[in-house]
């Protein structure tokens, strides 16, 4: 199940900042490459079955204690029930334990391979039932089935976050999580479907015998997907590195600050907290529910029992449909998706105080069904949505144990929550009253989850920005050859600095509100300012150009006057421009950009944006200035290889040996149009209708028929296009396209010449020697 190649867009991202919009670079989506591997289907499916099978045993011993009982003795009812709740209480602790400890070796190890270890461990506990042959016995063995089933949700959560990208990685993770629900309900079906002659330990033999196989075809046909390979403040890094050909990759490491620092976050800290009140409905629903349906309202245990298993299978529709729904709001609104999950958490508590108030008959079990389905359902949508919340507020190199925490939390709650409901019964006497007490309690959560709403997207955005801050001191320290921030720089220094309190024009507004009170308007100009950018960046993420040039032009108009404020709007607008189309007004933002904020970070994406549109545009020369421009501010192998890459196009068209300019098509053109247009320009030069031309049109017919030929036979070759994009193409001369008279005094003087760039190439840009002092 290995994770295949090929971006959903297949091509170089170029990120403007952290606010800005991603913009695609034309003149790289010429081949299906991307550094970041988008996950086929076959791996989605793969680890779904994996997670399925790993928590197949998660309800066996339940299932089959009848039988048990039968091989290890008869115990009273009462004996029964305080023994499988202390071998509950010790399995859902020893489950805390492991969220805890597996989401943290998640942060440093390989995912796939801890996977597979999880799978063993917890399959070889199966087999370990075939010994059982005491009550004791059973409880240890019981006890440590909570390792996989507590280590499973923080794995399934790192890994998630490294394979999808925050667009889709909601939608994923819930699709997975349908697995930790599907997993019981199939060991359950197992359990009913062998024939009543086999011993009950069959059923954990076939489940631990299903699992050993998958955990063997995991380790080794899994691969561990790259840490931050999707995040946002990084994707200008690493598509740039991947299009030279040295790929880089987020190496930052966890330590013991960023663990402390965990906790400090709001949106962690609420999400844990959260759980807590939101484990009481749980228990009651999954401990009492059965025993109080047969006490007071006359249900028979099988009836009863068929409640609790709609109401389970109403939790596994309610986590697929809860993270596809809270996807599409999180892709339009970034608070949307906390305000939606605490709302499910809320209104979910209407149907289990139905349960319990409304006095179901059996004559009314079909309602009681579905009441118990509708309440797992929007649970479910709640509360295992959070934990994509975490993932998105938390760094790549920490996020395992982040979700590991809330693991633990989660499973000592479940742990607790019975024990404190049956403490709670006897004070209040009135079954109806203590459950309805302890149903409203679940309305803390509800707030908890709603109050992420307004910590979420600040959270998220200060993550970006450490990201983007790191990985700019580290492209510096690279150049320079030294430590990123030099040789006593602290990453944790670094890290903790870069996060703010409120945007930089909150803070100006904020001063001027307080020092002036009738500025205090341009503090709810700035309000306005922030959310029209907002809304053109969602406009912008989701291809929804006119929009996005709609909400950026408003953004303008916020206060025209600004112009260092408005740069960063007129590059977003440009970025919009360049996608719809209007090259020509996507350089005359530029320009504005440019004219209007000479700080580096707006002339050197400014420059490198209109580069880009000049070069769309086919006007090269100036394609060239700019790229030259950028070069100067930021020497880096991106903007080294946008100038090297303008200078090729720069060259072919002047000698009218571009492919692209010969056959008349697109850079971007596919592989009918290409072949269409070959058949064009080949019969306008074809010998064959040259009859009655003079000898001097016949012979420049003839080079430009041999032309066509070879532009076509380049560009409908894939592999020899690619190199012919990248500068990299040997058209048999023993010189590429991106070879330049400075290889030719390289190798005079060097005896060979420099590698320029391109795939299989060498290093990339590097001379031996330099002018620089």
């Amino acid at each position: 199940m290995p994770i295949i190649g090929g971006g959903a867009e297949n091509g170089y991202f170029e990120r403007l900042d952290e606010d800005g919009p991603d913009t695609p670079d034309p003149y790289a989506q010429r081949g299906p490459v991307s550094y970041a591997p988008h996950t086929s289907s076959t791996t989605i499916i793969g680890y779904w079955i994996a997670f399925t099978f790993a928590a197949m045993d998660a309800n066996l011993v339940t299932i089959n204690f009848d039988r048990i009982e039968d091989d290890l003795g008869f115990i009273s009812e009462e004996v029964k029930g305080m023994w499988l709740g202390r071998a509950t209480f010790s399995n859902t602790m020893v489950s805390a334990a492991a969220a805890l400890l597996v989401g943290h070796l998640a942060d440093r190890m390989s995912r796939p391979l801890l996977f597979a270890s999880l799978l063993i461990f917890g399959k070889l506990v199966c087999l370990a039932f075939f010994v059982v042959s005491t009550y004791e016995q059973l409880y240890m063995a019981y006890s440590m089935m909570g390792v996989t089933v507590g280590g499973l949700a923080p794995l399934a959560c790192s890994m998630a976050a490294d394979m999808f990208p925050v667009d889709s990685r909601a939608s994923m993770l819930g699709i997975w999580g349908t697995a930790l629900v599907a997993g019981p309900l199939l060991g359950e079906y197992l359990v009913d479907v062998m024939p009543p002659t086999f011993h009950w330990k069959m059923s954990f033999a076939v489940v631990a015998l299903l699992g050993l196989m998958v955990a063997v075809l995991i380790a080794l046909n899994a691969r561990d997907p790259k840490r931050g390979q999707h995040e946002e403040a990084l994707r200008e890094r690493q598509e740039a590195m991947f299009r030279i050909g040295e790929p880089w990759y987020y190496t930052a490491q966890i330590t013991g600050t960023k663990l402390s620092a965990i906790v400090a976050k709001p949106s962690n800290l609420l999400g844990y907290l959260q759980a807590i009140p939101a484990a009481l409905p749980w228990a009651l629903m999954g401990t009492y529910l059965t025993a109080f349906l047969v006490g007071q309202n006359g249900f028979s245990d099988a009836a009863a029992a068929h409640v609790l298993l709609f109401h389970h299978m109403g939790g596994g529709l309610g986590v697929l449909l809860g993270a596809l729904i809270g996807q599409e709001i999180y892709n339009q609104s970034r608070s949307g998706m906390p305000m939606f999950l605490g709302a499910c958490a809320i209104i979910g508590l209407a149907p289990c105080l139905a349960l319990i108030n409304r006095g179901y008959t059996p004559n009314q079990f079909a309602e009681a069904q579905i009441v118990a389905g509708v309440a797992g359902l929007l649970a479910g949508a709640a509360h295992f949505n959070v934990q994509a919340i975490l993932l998105n507020v938390n760094r790549p190199e920490i996020r395992g144990t982040a979700l590991g925490l809330f693991g633990a939390v989660v499973a000592v709650s479940r742990a607790f929550a019975p024990l404190f409901v049956a403490a709670f019964l006897p004070p209040i006497g009135s079954p109806h009253s203590a459950y309805n007490t302890l149903i409203w309690v679940g309305l803390l959560s509800g707030v908890g989850i709603i109050l992420q709403a307004f910590t979420f997207g600040r959270d998220e955005r200060v993550l970006q920005a450490q990201l983007s801050h790191l990985d700019e001191m580290q492209m510096h320290a690279e150049m320079d050859g030294m430590p990123p921030g030099g040789e006593n720089y602290d990453p944790i220094v670094v890290d903790l600095a870069a996060e703010p309190d409120e945007t930089e024009e909150e803070r100006l507004a904020r001063i001027a509100a307080n020092t002036d009170p009738n500025d205090a308007e341009l503090f709810k100009r700035m309000r306005l300012f922030e959310s029209l950018k907002s809304e053109g960046n969602a406009h912008f993420a989701n291809q929804r150009w006119e929009q996005a040039i709609e909400s950026f032009t408003k953004c303008l108009e916020v206060d025209p006057a600004d112009g260092q404020l408005n740069s960063l709007i007129y590059c977003n607008r440009a970025a919009a421009f360049q996608q719809a189309g209007d090259l020509d007004k996507a350089v005359d933002d530029c320009t504005m950009a440019i004219q209007v904020d000479n700080s580096h970070r707006i002339q050197l994406k400014a420059h490198q944006r209109r580069g880009r549109c000049y070069q769309q545009k086919e006007e090269h020369e100036k394609a060239v200035r700019d790229f030259e421009m950028a070069l100067r501010m930021h020497h880096t192998h991106e903007t080294q290889a946008e100038l090297r890459e303008a200078k090729m196009l720069l060259k072919r068209a002047k000698s009218g040996d571009d492919y692209y300019t010969v056959l008349g098509v697109s850079r971007d053109a596919d592989a009918a149009a290409i072949k269409k247009a070959y058949k064009q320009q080949a019969l306008k030069c074809h010998p064959d209708k040259l009859a009655g031309c003079s000898d001097k049109e016949k012979e420049d017919a003839e080079k430009q028929f041999k032309k066509v030929g070879e532009a076509y036979a380049v560009l409908s070759d894939e592999e020899k296009k690619k190199e012919y994009d990248e500068g990299t193409y040997d058209d048999g001369s023993g010189k590429c396209a991106a070879d330049s008279d400075e290889d030719d005094f390289q190798m005079f003087f060097n005896g060979r010449p420099q590698p320029h760039g391109g795939r299989g190439r060498g290093t990339y840009g590097r001379s031996p020697f330099n002018f620089h002092m």
